[in-house]
């Protein structure tokens, strides 16, 4: 290998082999006494190469801390998956539970108005309630009456049938809140 610009200059020798160029400049040689690869001297080639094996050392010893630190992290990692899959699991668990007491509570509630629609129809077939129903009716006439004298004489009074459906009505009402406010307790 071949320096042309030292080849121009005379001062350095090339050296066979690739390894740095010859110095032959005067002050280098009564200085040292020897020749020396150009900018380099024994002194800085140990002290790199202590510098060297320090630094590989150094690397080996980070690169091992460095393998060491991402088992830990990845150890971690799998130990948190598995108390988060465990959480969903008891998670689903409880929701599942939660739906099925709703359901059970909504088909126990449809059979309590059932029930309670089946009681207010018997209840209005018997001829004491009817009785009452119809004097309940002239005591809404004349509720009617003394509160709109001027009014015509087109009452429309509440017939059984009406209050038996407003009372269903009223029952499903309420029904609807009841659940209503069971899904908001619950979710």
């Amino acid at each position: 290998m071949v320096d042309l610009d030292a080849s121009k200059t005379g001062d350095s020798i090339p050296q066979e082999g690739g390894r740095g160029i010859l110095d032959e400049n005067p002050m280098n040689l009564l200085q040292g006494g020897e020749r020396t690869v150009a900018g380099v001297s024994p002194e800085q080639k140990v002290k790199k190469r202590k510098t060297s094996k320090c630094g590989k050392r150094v690397k080996k010893r980070k690169s091992k801390r460095m393998v060491h630190l991402l088992r830990a992290i990845a150890e971690e990692n799998e130990k948190i998956k598995s108390g988060n899959d465990i959480l969903k699991q008891k998670l689903q668990l409880r929701q599942d539970g939660i739906e099925i007491q709703k359901t059970e509570l909504c088909v126990s509630l449809n059979k309590t108005i059932t029930v309670q629609e089946n009681l207010v129809e018997a209840l209005s077939q018997e001829p004491s309630v009817q009785s009452l129903m119809v004097g309940s009716d002239h005591l809404n006439v004349a509720q009617y009456a003394m509160l709109f004298p001027n009014a015509d004489g087109d009452v429309r009074l509440p017939s059984k049938a009406n209050q038996s459906f407003n009372d269903i009505t009223e029952l499903k009402h309420r029904f609807m809140i009841y659940s209503g406010g069971l899904s908001t307790i619950l979710f």
